[in-house]
């Protein structure tokens, strides 16, 4: 059965966070075939297609449209639309992410209960592995959320008013989850039996690689909670490491959570039909800090040495008026008005060589987030090993990202060609050498932000808990007072419709009704920490 056939039935009413989750603002797609399967005709197979390609699209689009402003992977030169890159959200922006990650997780539970009926413990496992990656992006992007009590609707219940869990009981019951999950797929290590690989856009029936992603995404979720000692990460991280017959994880890129599209609709990226965007109207440029993390220059500001992968992720603007030397030239992020009308003289574009091609590929994890979350917990005692230790996994995240983003190329008329001398001086130059840098998790958090350029919404959470890459704030960020923004906001509806455990759930996060925005911190987070106000 066909994505585009199921869509409509996934996104029909159910309530998570008193917010019906459907079709609002141009956020999702819905067939309006009358033809339409019932529900009773649904599979977890089914559902298993949809929520791999239709998050994956949703990520990709709304990543770059949001996310990729924020932490400025990019910077829009244009005053005309979107103002992200000057943190100018509305509630529209609110309402979508809090639907599309609600409405991910709600499918979840819909596949583990149809996964239940039939009997299908492998579906039932990887229900289990994407609920919690969804809530997970859900938590971490608005703070407290109903979790617990969202799906009462779902079981036949009658709650429409879920309370909101606080952000420790969410993880703990997402880690919980997680483990849970993997008893499954260790339990019936190589004898679950995956009826439908053609329907796994993600690991074609390979449940043993599903089971390295669910532990994987674990270590994600315990570094997120990591500066906070009563959910004891590092013990957790290291019971992991010491039994990798019973929590494996990724060890290369062949484990990578990566979306391959057909080409053929609907399995296709969510770029390849936006040509006019990204083409003769691309206002998405290449920041002066990703150049900074990228590039290398000499005192004139000309290119002297430049990371393999910007040629991947960028395409180098060839105005000989504004950029004679042909160098890489990165725009000002958050500029005023009269800084923004000029960005794009000679500055680089989001490569929409590659991206404007259906078959794109889209990554959910990669064996470089794995191997950098390492190498931070080891160089601060959360595991074994020390520095020695956390030099090693820094190395293989680095050269899993640059190995990576090679392969990608591929794609591209001039692919990456690098020779094994290239790719020693990739590992160790000016930017990238793990001895020539005093603050080790400085570089360790940089080189994971690099690696994690177009996964979602990760580096944002990443900056939030580590504060690096230090970002430089423009001038024209008035929208948020001049503040990186912490969360997305509460959208009006939930705040409407279940107003008195939104409320609770803002005072429990230092804020109320009124200042429902951006600048709340989270429990996890650096600032939150720093600012002492969690009491739970």
């Amino acid at each position: 059965m066909k994505l585009k056939s199921i869509i409509r039935l996934l996104s029909l009413g159910a309530v998570i966070g008193s917010v019906t989750v459907g079709c609002t603002n141009d956020f999702e797609e819905i067939n309006t075939n009358p033809n339409n399967m019932t529900e009773g005709m649904a599979t977890p197979y089914n559902m298993l297609e949809y929520l791999v390609y239709e998050p994956a699209q949703w990520n990709d689009r709304y990543g770059q449209y949001w996310h990729n402003e924020l932490v400025q992977y990019t910077t829009y030169t244009s005053t005309s639309a979107r103002q992200f890159h000057i943190y100018k959200f509305s509630d529209n922006e609110f309402q979508g992410a809090w639907n599309a990650y609600g409405r991910f997780a709600l499918n979840s539970r819909h596949m583990y209960q149809l996964a239940e009926k039939f009997n299908d413990q492998a579906c039932r496992a990887i229900a289990m592995t994407l609920e919690a990656m969804h809530i997970a992006n859900q938590v971490s992007l608005f703070g407290d959320i109903p979790y617990s009590e969202a799906f009462a609707l779902r079981s036949g219940g009658t709650n429409t008013q879920p309370k909101f869990d606080t952000q420790k009981e969410v993880f703990e019951q997402l880690i919980e989850r997680l483990d849970s999950a993997n008893e499954i797929y260790r339990g019936n290590a190589g004898k679950l039996t995956f009826r439908y690989p053609n329907l796994d856009g993600l690991y074609g029936g390979d449940v043993k690689k599903w089971q390295k992603f669910n532990n994987s995404l674990k270590l994600r979720l315990l570094c997120r909670v990591s500066f906070r000692p009563e959910m004891e990460a590092g013990k957790k991280m290291s019971e992991m490491l010491a039994d990798s017959g019973k929590w494996p994880i990724f060890t290369s890129n062949d484990d990578n959570a990566t979306v391959f599209y057909s080409g053929n609709t609907p399995y296709v990226n969510s770029f390849y039909d936006r040509n006019v965007e990204y083409t003769s109207l691309n206002y998405y440029r290449l920041t002066r800090l990703m150049r900074s993390l990228l590039v290398v220059a000499d005192d004139s500001g000309d290119d002297m040495y430049t990371d393999p992968r910007i040629s991947v992720m960028y395409r180098m603007n060839g105005s000989t008026e504004y950029n004679e030397n042909g160098n890489w030239l990165g725009a000002i992020s958050g500029g005023t008005t009269d800084v923004t009308l000029v960005q794009g003289r000679g500055t680089a574009y989001f490569n929409y060589d590659l991206y404007l091609q259906a078959t794109c590929p889209t990554t959910f994890m990669d064996f470089a987030e794995v191997e950098f979350t390492l190498a931070e917990a080891a160089m601060r005692g959360l595991i074994p090993g020390g520095e020695a230790k956390a030099k090693e996994y820094y190395l293989a995240g680095l050269g899993a990202s640059i190995d990576r983003w090679t392969e990608i190329s591929k794609m591209l008329k001039s692919p990456v060609e690098l020779t094994p001398e290239d790719r020693d001086e990739a590992m160790n130059n000016d930017l990238t050498s793990w001895d020539g840098h005093e603050n080790k998790l400085e570089l360790i958090g940089i080189q994971k932000y690099i690696a994690l350029y177009m996964i979602g919404f990760e580096a944002f959470h990443e900056i939030h808990r580590t504060g690096y890459p230090k970002l430089p704030i423009g001038n024209g960020t008035i929208y948020n007072d001049y503040t990186f923004p912490t969360r997305f906001s509460y959208p009006a509806t939930t705040v409407a419709t279940n107003n008195t455990n939104c409320a609770e759930a803002l005072r429990r996060m230092g804020a109320s009704i009124e200042t429902n925005n951006m600048r709340v911190s989270l429990w996890w987070s650096k600032l939150g920490i720093s600012e002492g106000k969690y009491t739970y």
